[in-house]
């Protein structure tokens, strides 16, 4: 139980930590938007990863706690994007006239 505590309160942090990270650059202006959100989905996907190639190696609860954290993440820069940011996305097809 201790060390799954651990686990979760460590991805909880590292949540926190680039949700913080989002907000205080949002707030003093300092990368644009559309970079903000690269990261946000890099930072994710990069979780995500971490999280499969670590659960080759036996790591589960590492892993589950990474994978976990990487979904979260994507859906908050997600979320951003529509609530925040007010990107459009497009509901045509590319071959669409």
């Amino acid at each position: 139980m201790g060390v799954k505590m651990f686990a979760w309160v460590g991805g909880l942090a590292l949540f926190l930590g680039v949700a913080f990270f989002v907000k205080y650059s949002f707030d003093n202006n300092l990368i644009s938007a559309e970079l903000r959100v690269a990261i946000g989905f890099v930072v994710g996907l990069g979780l995500l990863v971490g999280g499969v190639v670590i659960s080759r190696k036996n790591y589960l609860v590492l892993s589950h706690t990474l994978c976990a954290t990487g979904v979260v993440i994507l859906y908050a820069v997600t979320f951003a994007c529509r609530s925040i940011y007010h990107f459009e996305f497009s509901d045509r097809s590319p071959h669409s006239c």
